[in-house]
């Protein structure tokens, strides 16, 4: 079981930083002026939806937060030559657990999108008949 975690966290990661390179652009080869990027300049966000009170769902976000956090401490991704952070809004859309209803969860997902407007939203459902509603 543990291993399946680690695998979940790992596909994770590969897919904010896949989905942050296919959004944005490769990240620029030159090394950045500094570990930070402009404070004027605007993050890119990213929805991260889990089921946050189960491990996997736990690993799943300190995973992503992991490969921000990397990404971020090189000074962002670079658009256009100006280096961005990443955001994370993570929201638990508690999908894998029993009972919760689907519209619940898909209630998440939506305030998600309208409240924070993210660039990406990775992670998923756990539960395929919200995967399929969302």
């Amino acid at each position: 079981m543990k291993n399946k975690t680690w695998l979940l966290s790992v596909v994770v990661c590969v897919m904010v930083v896949g989905l942050l390179v296919s959004a944005c652009g490769a990240p620029s080869p030159e090394p950045s002026p500094g570990p930070s990027p402009e404070p004027s300049v605007e993050p890119i966000v990213i929805g991260l939806t889990s089921t946050i009170s189960i491990s996997c769902g736990e690993e799943s976000v300190a995973a992503s937060q992991m490969a921000v956090d990397e990404i971020n401490a090189d000074g962002g991704i670079s658009v256009a030559g100006v280096k961005h952070p990443i955001e994370t809004v993570v929201v638990d859309t508690r999908d894998a657990l029993p009972g919760v209803p689907v519209h619940d969860a898909l209630m998440a997902l939506e305030k998600l999108i309208t409240e924070s407007e993210p660039l990406a939203i990775v992670g998923g459902p756990f539960a395929s008949e919200f995967l399929m509603a969302s």
